[in-house]
């Protein structure tokens, strides 16, 4: 069920902007907010409708996401798709983070002009007896229990990181979630044979910038683009490094939205 827009934090709310031909959705990361993907949707609704959902669970309280399986989002973006794509409107999807992921089966279920991933959450940076932290979250008892968050956060910019909307903790159940989400991304990467766009950062403290440089090297495209950032933490989009994102997402796109 959809939360009332009363209940949704003001910094939380889904938003659509544009009115061209070419459909772009952009998904929002795990625990966060639609507030994310603006500096990107706004330069793209010159020549595109741009629609950021809310997924759900998110922008109110963390209890909400306790038991949001990541097949849930899915759906959800199937159904705005089924609802705005029409037979013939090209689409393009960006997701960051978790978003990424979520893009990733999206459009193994439906037909996609083009795929922009930014620091996608294949793999955490985070390491446990040398194995990324999110793949021991698979086998975690699904107590309703929320994890705090670790760790400066996922932005290096002081500024950015104040007004940036996410929940503090994070889910137990979804975690697990999360965890099968990515293991079946990771397996599925060598399907897409779309133009792909990936950025990543070699200082991003939530997902390795590492497994996301080995497994853009399996994508079948045969138009593919990887950028490594220097300064940016894990929310490229508003981080140190945000003109160069914008920058690179919009050249990448525009011939494709043209």
């Amino acid at each position: 069920m959809t939360p009332a827009l009363s209940s949704i934090h003001p910094d939380a709310l889904p938003f659509s902007c544009g009115q061209g031909e070419p459909l772009v959705l952009l998904v929002h990361g795990w625990t966060s907010s639609p507030l994310e993907m603006r500096p990107l949707a706004e330069p793209l609704a010159k020549k595109a409708e741009c629609i950021v959902p809310l997924l759900k669970g998110h922008g109110t309280r963390v209890e909400d996401l306790m038991w949001v399986k990541w097949t849930e989002h899915l759906d959800q973006l199937i159904d705005i798709y089924d609802k705005n794509a029409g037979a013939k409107r090209p689409v393009i999807l960006c997701g960051v983070s978790y978003g990424a992921l979520l893009t990733l089966h999206l459009c193994l279920h439906r037909p996609v002009k083009a795929l922009v991933w930014l620091a996608p959450f294949f793999s955490s940076t985070e390491k446990i007896l040398g194995i990324p932290s999110i793949n021991w979250a698979r086998f975690l008892p699904p107590f309703p229990l929320n994890l705090n968050k670790k760790g400066p956060g996922p932005l290096y910019d002081p500024v950015a990181s104040l007004a940036h909307f996410a929940y503090a903790s994070m889910p137990l159940p979804g975690l697990r979630s999360l965890s099968h989400c990515a293991q079946l991304a990771r397996k599925s990467v060598g399907q897409i044979t779309l133009p792909t766009l990936l950025i990543h950062s070699r200082k991003d403290l939530t997902a390795d910038y590492m497994q996301s440089k080995k497994l853009f090297e399996k994508l079948g495209s045969a138009h593919k683009k990887f950028l490594l950032l220097e300064k940016s933490n894990h929310i490229i989009t508003l981080d140190q490094e945000q003109a160069l994102v914008v920058k690179t997402c919009t050249q990448f796109l525009d011939p494709l939205i043209t």
